[in-house]
């Protein structure tokens, strides 16, 4: 059995890491293997460059890893949307996929329909659109990202 599945080691030709960046890139240029990242938004860093509000985390600091990232041979390609079937096809061996954590939980709350997650909220601001609100404003949580929110 080979490092990465049944295939001998000599046989890899094109990993994959899809989706985000943050997933531990680090070995793959080590056992010199290609690292290719499918990245669904059109820059890298998953939801700490897509949601984190920069006051938690500077940019600077995300894309200093992903410079990193780069630095050790990975390949990126942005806004893509495939399936691991269709990298098999294009003769990726094998796939590493990472999705992230950009689901949020539904609370149950019915209300005027005007209710949104955390997570949809955070990466609209952080995308700088308008959000309007309105007067009177309930953050459900207590986290880091409910904190994150009602700043």
């Amino acid at each position: 059995m080979g490092l990465f599945g049944n295939k001998q080691e000599d046989t890899v030709q094109h990993p994959v890491e899809m989706q985000e960046v943050q997933a531990d890139t680090a070995p793959l240029p080590e056992l010199d293997i290609p690292d290719t990242v499918f990245e669904k938004e059109p820059n890298a860093g998953g939801v700490v460059m897509n949601i984190i509000p920069e006051f938690r985390i500077p940019a600077a600091a995300v894309q200093k890893d992903i410079d990193f990232v780069e630095a050790q041979g990975a390949k990126f390609h942005f806004s893509a949307k495939m399936s691991v079937d269709q990298l098999k096809a294009e003769g990726f061996d094998y796939v590493f996929v990472s999705i992230g954590a950009d689901k949020s939980n539904d609370p149950g709350v019915t209300g005027n329909g005007r209710r949104e997650s955390a997570i949809s909220f955070l990466y609209r601001a952080k995308h700088g659109e308008d959000i309007d609100l309105g007067k009177d404003v309930v953050v459900i949580g207590g986290g880091n990202t409910a904190m994150d929110a009602a700043r």
